[in-house]
């Protein structure tokens, strides 16, 4: 999908949940390999480039384990996170050009937001991961209890 087309798809209503590349890690943004958001508006679409507004409220949580600490310190050392330096927005940008084939993200399908809203709703206060491996470890014994 060309950067024109997904801006086409988000102007037309569709807001649909990404998750991010790494190489949105090229642009000047919070956003990292691994995250998600909601695409919510094109904010400029030019001949160079689009800018679309990516809403991440919905997915806090779940990114906040892919925050990386780069970002310095008091005593100019690379230790905090872009929450931890007060550079996090819940809506963030993303860049893509009109002709280029998007690879900063990539649309997720049903089957697995269906699954992180399954999350939401019974995470006990567990991470995303630590829920998901539960949910497999159960599985697996009872498809061995049936076998």
């Amino acid at each position: 999908m060309t950067g024109k087309e997904l801006a086409a798809l988000v102007m037309d209503g569709i807001c649909p949940v990404v998750t991010f590349t790494k190489r949105v890690e090229d642009q000047e943004s919070y956003l990292e390999g691994g995250m998600r958001g909601r695409l919510i508006a094109v904010m400029r679409n030019e001949e160079e480039y689009i800018s679309l507004a990516v809403d991440l409220t919905e997915f806090d949580d779940f990114n906040r384990q892919y925050e990386k600490a780069n970002y310095y310190d008091k005593s100019g050392v690379a230790r905090l996170t872009a929450r931890e330096a007060g550079f996090y927005k819940p809506v963030e940008s993303v860049y893509v050009g009109p002709a280029d084939e998007v690879d900063v993200l990539q649309i997720e399908d049903a089957a697995s937001l269906k699954l992180y809203e399954r999350y939401q709703a019974d995470s006990d206060g567990k991470s995303y991961v630590q829920w998901l491996e539960q949910k497999l470890v159960a599985l697996e014994r009872a498809a061995e209890v049936a076998a």
